[in-house]
């Protein structure tokens, strides 16, 4: 139960830093390729901040 806790908490944490720290929502792209696209990108960076805050929580230093 604590691992999925864990898991669903890393989830959340990934859409956040999409949706707040990306601003995906706030996106206005007019054909799905330029949305797929941008999705890509976007991903991948709010993958990378969720990666460096959950580092910075286990070594703070």
């Amino acid at each position: 139960m604590i691992d999925w806790y864990r898991t669903r908490r890393e989830i959340e944490m990934f859409f956040h830093v999409l949706k707040n720290g990306c601003r995906i929502e706030a996106l206005q792209l007019g054909s799905i390729e330029k949305i797929e696209r941008a999705l890509v990108l976007y991903m991948m960076v709010a993958w990378r901040i969720a990666h460096l805050r959950r580092l910075g929580r286990a070594c703070p230093e």
